[in-house]
C-alpha cells in the first residue's frame, strides 16, 4: 500500500473579538454564504489585484464551522514546460489558479488556521463575513492572533534596533501600508517592477542611536492588517550589553502540524485530513488558550 504523502504546515490560533456579539451569528452568516452561486454577484469579492478574487467554501456551518478561504487569479499566469517545448497555461476565462487555507472556528471563539503562504490572510475574511454573510452580522469580525509572549514589550527593551527584515506578498502592499504607507509603497513598487509575487526588503540603519527603524517595526506590528499580510517582520539590534535578533512573528502561538497532500505532485492537502489535524491540534493546545489572550489582551 503507497503511504500517502504529507506535508508539515504551520497552524496559527486566534480569538473571536467581542465573542458574545458574534458567536451566535455565523453560523447563520456562513450557511447564507454556502448558498451563494460562484460569480461576481455571489461567492466571489473583488480585491485590488487585476482579476483576482476571494471566495469561502463551506465544508460546515456548524460547530466547529469549517471553511476553505480562497485567492483566485485568472491572470499572471505561469508557463508549462513539456520536454523543451514552452507554452503558455491556457485556461478558459471563467477559471483560475486557486490557493486557499483550511479554517475551523470553534464554539469558545477560537479560531484554528492553516497558514498557506499564497492564500489570503484571515483579517480579509472578516470583511468578507460581514459583506457576503446577508444580514447577520452587525460589523466585520475581528480574529486577533494569540501570541506566546509580549513581543512589544521586548521590542521596546531595545535600545536601538539596526536592521529590519521584511518579507510579504506585493498583492498585500495596500494592508501594509496601513502599517506604514512607506513600506506599502515600497511593496508596491516591487510589484510594479515586474509582477514579481514576493518580496524581501532589508533596511540598515546608519546611525547606531537613530530610533526610526524601531518605530517603523512598532507600526508594522501594532496594525492588525500589516502584521497579518507580513510572512517576515524581524529585527536586530542592542538589548542591554548584547547584539541580537527579535523574529517578532515568531512569537505567535503555533502548532507544526503534518498535513495529507492530495496527491504527491501538488501543493494541495486533503480537506477531510485538513480539519482532522486543525481539531486535533485545537484539543492539544486547549490548555494555552487562557494565558495566552490575557497576556496580549492590551495590544492584540
Amino acid at each position: 500500500m503507497a503511504l500517502l504523502a504529507k506535508v508539515s504546515r504551520k497552524v496559527y490560533f486566534f480569538r473571536l473579538a467581542d465573542h458574545a456579539e458574534f458567536i451566535g451569528k455565523l453560523e447563520s452568516a456562513v450557511a447564507h454564504i454556502s448558498t451563494l452561486p460562484f460569480n461576481d454577484q455571489g461567492r466571489y469579492q473583488a480585491t485590488s489585484g487585476e482579476d483576482t478574487v476571494l471566495a469561502v467554501f463551506v465544508s460546515s456551518a456548524e460547530y466547529p464551522i469549517k471553511i476553505q478561504f480562497a485567492r483566485i487569479r485568472r491572470d499572471n499566469l505561469p508557463l508549462v514546460e513539456r520536454e523543451g517545448s514552452i507554452t503558455p497555461l491556457t485556461l478558459e476565462a471563467n477559471a483560475g489558479l486557486m490557493d486557499w487555507s483550511h479554517i475551523a472556528i470553534f464554539p469558545d471563539g477560537i479560531v484554528a488556521a492553516e497558514f498557506n503562504q499564497d492564500a489570503p490572510r484571515l483579517r480579509r475574511l472578516g470583511q468578507y463575513l460581514m459583506f457576503k454573510g446577508g444580514v447577520e452580522l452587525p460589523s466585520a469580525p475581528r480574529f486577533m492572533p494569540l501570541f506566546q509572549r509580549n513581543v512589544m514589550e521586548e521590542l521596546e527593551n531595545f535600545e536601538n534596533v539596526t536592521i529590519l527584515e521584511l518579507e510579504a506578498l506585493t498583492s498585500d502592499a495596500d494592508l501594509i501600508a496601513e502599517g506604514d504607507q512607506n513600506i506599502g509603497a515600497a511593496f508596491k513598487a516591487c510589484q510594479k517592477a515586474g509582477n514579481v509575487k514576493k518580496s524581501q526588503i532589508v533596511l540598515k540603519s546608519v546611525r547606531s542611536h537613530d530610533d526610526g527603524l524601531k518605530s517603523i517595526a512598532r507600526k508594522l506590528f501594532n496594525n492588525a492588517a500589516s502584521r497579518e499580510s507580513l510572512a517576515k517582520l524581524k529585527i536586530i539590534g542592542r538589548s542591554g550589553d548584547q547584539r541580537k535578533p527579535l523574529d517578532m512573528l515568531e512569537e505567535y502561538l503555533i502548532s507544526i502540524e503534518a498535513f495529507v497532500r492530495l496527491d504527491s505532485r501538488f501543493r494541495a492537502i486533503s480537506t477531510d485530513d485538513a480539519f482532522r489535524v486543525l481539531e486535533k491540534s485545537y484539543r492539544e493546545n486547549k490548555h494555552k488558550f487562557p494565558s495566552a489572550v490575557s497576556a496580549n489582551e492590551p495590544w492584540s
